[in-house]
């Protein structure tokens, strides 16, 4: 697709758990450079907040089980989406704050570039944990590659 088409970049259906809804109400979207309306997107319900989080919770329970492989796998395929997509993804981005097109190209590859090495290092998870004092807080030993070597 190039920047030229006028495909809709805007949905005015909201998507989660697995499907795309409609809501009773939808509200427009302006560039901010010129004050245009660039589309309108879903307006969600409280209820369709809830729908969202409780299959949110539901896709976490299947993404424990989903082995370091698979999930490279899973990040390599949205990788490859957002280089696939790199125009819309750029334009929807110079709409929506009126930043030049070239910059947001470059966002594009820049963003795609962290879920590149979270593929890459996907398969290494191993890892441990250390209890902590605070319940909202996580130790994790860091061990250097060296450390065997000197001693």
């Amino acid at each position: 697709m190039t920047t030229t088409q006028l495909d809709p970049v805007t949905r005015t259906m909201a998507y989660f758990a697995g499907e795309w809804h409609t809501t009773p109400r939808t509200f427009e979207i302006f560039h901010p450079g010129n004050g245009q309306s660039i589309g309108a997107v879903a307006d969600c319900t409280a209820d369709d907040a809830r729908r969202a989080i409780d299959a949110a919770e539901t896709a976490l329970r299947d993404w424990r089980r989903t082995t370091g492989y698979e999930r490279g796998q899973v990040l390599r395929r949205w990788h490859d989406l957002m280089l696939e997509h790199k125009e819309e993804l750029a334009r929807l981005m110079t709409l929506e704050m009126g930043k030049p097109i070239t910059e947001t190209r470059g966002e594009v590859h820049y963003a795609a570039s962290f879920i590149e090495w979270c593929a890459e290092e996907a398969s290494r998870i191993g890892g441990e944990r250390i209890a902590m004092r605070l319940g909202n807080k996580r130790g994790f030993p860091v061990r250097s590659r060296w450390a065997s070597c000197t001693r």
